[in-house]
């Protein structure tokens, strides 16, 4: 009993010895951990301070754009277009406009609507040629066989063959509805504008095709060209408007390099060409022939006109003065007495036709052949018979 009442006191002793000696440890262990806690807090607090600075730098960075020269703009607001003036995009070249960051805000661009752009169709080219111009491109082995399913070209109204390239020029005037016809949800803008001008090529070449058939291939290539190039554009703006695309069409050319007949009938071209060019020359010349006789023509029948204006003036002047003279001795002639009236004149009259001779004496004429009207036309008569005695 002592030994345990000893052992008991002996472990008492112990226990209290123990708790005396290990109470700083423990504290110490507490202290450590609130420091590594705060520490852990102040990194994460820090952490979170700058991110949301980047945050906020990325939100003030993201949060407007600017509608750069060239372009027009749509934004979209969680995936819905977002409505400016009633149109759906902003053509204000310049101005600065506030959008949400992605996700929740983005943003299409396009060209402008006065920028041009091109799409080009060969697919009724012949695949040897390529993209290959001037004479190189009207060159081909004319006893090579025509590859039905490789060479592409369109048939003409009188049953001929022919190569050509079209090219139409158009621009963006509806973002809205251009993005609405060739874009995704993805915004992906290579493959929308690609999308696009497969459609469009493909009515350039539902065109080519459709007309070629309805023209000959001397008027559709040669003759009336350009009035050919204008009803296929025509065609294809009204098929891009029926489907209400966004776009406009401005042009559509045919090259010269960019059309040619199939190579088993280039020589046939050829001289077929060569005899109209002859025959525009020859028409040419006519035409310049004939414009020089129309001018000599004009400057005769101009002439004659004033030649025949000088004698009516001086015809209607001497007919009037003769009529002025007759009117006035109709005026004073006597039917009773016609000596009274032509008396007067038939002396006026020889005294007028008499003016030059010299040396005239007048005397009235009766039966008397001393009253006579005597003239010297010599005023030497009597001198010379003088001589001669």
């Amino acid at each position: 009993m002592a030994h345990d009442h000893h052992h008991h006191e002996h472990g008492e002793s112990c226990d209290h010895h123990d708790h005396h000696h290990h109470e700083p440890v423990v504290e110490q262990q507490t202290g450590e951990a609130e420091k590594a806690v705060g520490k852990a807090l102040t990194f994460i607090f820090t952490a979170m301070r700058f991110f949301m600075l980047v945050l906020l730098f990325f939100v003030v960075r993201s949060g407007y754009f600017t509608v750069e020269s060239g372009q027009q703009v749509i934004t979209f607001k969680f995936k819905e277009i977002m409505l400016h003036d009633g149109e759906g995009f902003i053509k204000d070249e310049g101005s600065v406009h506030l959008i949400l960051p992605k996700p929740f805000g983005e943003v299409l661009k396009f060209s402008s609507a006065h920028t041009p752009q091109l799409v080009s169709s060969s697919s009724f080219w012949p695949s040897g040629v390529g993209q290959a111009l001037g004479a190189s491109a009207q060159a081909g082995d004319s006893t090579a066989d025509l590859m039905m399913g490789d060479d592409g070209y369109v048939l003409t109204g009188d049953q001929y063959l022919y190569h050509v390239k079209g090219h139409l020029t158009y621009r963006v005037v509806n973002p809205v509805r251009y993005y609405k016809s060739f874009y995704s949800t993805k915004l992906d803008e290579e493959e929308g504008d690609k999308r696009a001008q497969d459609v469009l090529r493909n009515i350039v070449d539902r065109t080519l095709t459709f007309q070629s058939s309805k023209w000959s291939v001397d008027k559709a290539h040669y003759v009336s060209q350009n009035e050919f190039m204008q009803i296929c554009l025509d065609s294809i703006r009204k098929e891009v408007s029926t489907l209400n695309l966004g776009i406009e069409c401005d042009r559509f050319d045919i090259k010269p390099e960019d059309r040619k007949p199939i190579a088993q009938l280039s020589g046939s071209f050829a001289g077929v060409s060569r005899s109209i060019t002859s025959a525009n020359k020859a028409v040419s010349k006519a035409q310049e022939e004939k414009e020089i006789i129309i001018s000599q023509a004009r400057q005769d029948a101009y002439s004659s006109e004033k030649d025949a204006e000088v004698f009516k003036s001086r015809l209607i002047s001497q007919l009037k003065n003769r009529s002025e003279k007759f009117s006035a001795f109709l005026s004073v002639y006597d039917k009773k007495s016609p000596e009274k009236s032509l008396l007067p004149l038939y002396m006026t009259s020889l005294s007028q036709s008499l003016q030059k001779v010299e040396n005239k004496f007048i005397i009235s004429g009766t039966d008397n052949p001393n009253n006579q009207i005597r003239i010297k036309l010599s005023p030497f008569a009597d001198e010379e018979k003088q001589e001669g005695k």
